[in-house]
């Protein structure tokens, strides 16, 4: 309960609803955080919680989907209400300084684009799959609106065709297309055919880099001597 009146509370004061304009101090937007909220919301026992959270004003990010045509069972859908609070969030929270993708989730794929333009002061940036950077032109929305942008967290990567060095190609390209020695830290937590590529794009930040975390598969180890400009 405590859990979801937090978050109800900073959607109510993006809608104008509470006192006091809560949202605005945002630096971290969460959707993680909401959407293992929002996983739990979905849980029978917790119900009334659920009826209580989506009430009045928040009713419009009500959003669900059918399970299975026979039993007419739903559920709540994730992605439609993360997009929705994160669009409205990003509006009225001038100050983001990072944002974090749900497990399993590619909400940021579809709306990172558009919100891109308001994010001047984002910093750092966490994602469950790092195919939401293939494209190139949202590529080039990072570079132009988020200029702070300085530490890159992925979960995966994966790519759109059975091409295995697809994910170090376009994480390579992001990399090495932002500005040199801005990255201070980078991740990957599981598979993503980091290669040669990513590797020679982090050199060019090797003065800046602090935190560096890589899960290599075999391959991926050989391109660990393409790393000698990393010094810190």
């Amino acid at each position: 309960m405590r859990w979801s009146i937090l978050w109800r509370t900073i959607i109510l004061s993006a809608l104008d609803k509470t006192l006091y304009p809560y949202c605005r101090h945002l630096r971290e937007l969460d959707l993680q955080d909401l959407g293992g909220l929002l996983d739990r919301l979905d849980e029978t026992k917790f119900k009334k919680v659920s009826q209580q959270f989506f009430a009045g004003d928040l009713a419009r990010f009500h959003h669900v989907m059918r399970t299975t045509r026979k039993s007419g069972a739903s559920r709540l859908d994730l992605k439609a209400i993360l997009t929705d609070v994160g669009d409205l969030l990003t509006q009225k929270a001038p100050m983001l300084e990072a944002i974090s993708e749900p497990a399993s989730s590619d909400v940021l794929s579809t709306a990172l684009p558009g919100w891109a333009a308001r994010l001047s002061h984002l910093q750092e940036l966490s994602l469950w799959n790092g195919i939401t950077l293939k494209d190139e032109a949202l590529q080039n929305l990072l570079r132009v609106y988020c200029p702070k942008l300085q530490v890159l967290s992925i979960f995966i990567a994966t790519g759109s065709s059975a091409t295995d060095s697809e994910p170090d190609r376009y994480l390579g390209q992001f990399i090495d297309g932002m500005p040199n020695d801005m990255l201070t830290s980078f991740e990957n937590i599981n598979t993503s055919g980091i290669g040669a590529q990513t590797c020679l794009a982090l050199n060019s930040h090797g003065r800046s880099l602090t935190t560096l975390k890589l899960y290599l598969d075999e391959e991926g180890l050989l391109a660990l001597g393409s790393l000698k400009g990393c010094v810190c």
